[in-house]
């Protein structure tokens, strides 16, 4: 493995896990906000 490779990967799954806390978060805010004025 070259370092290029090495650092390749680690940007692709950093790109993953940024893009699939991005996502997490999207979808969590409006349940949050439907739950917020469910209760009150």
């Amino acid at each position: 493995m070259t370092n290029a490779n090495i650092q390749n990967q680690i940007a692709a799954a950093f790109a993953a896990i940024f893009t699939a806390a991005i996502f997490v978060s999207a979808s969590i805010t409006p349940a949050m906000n439907n739950a917020a004025a469910l209760v009150a």
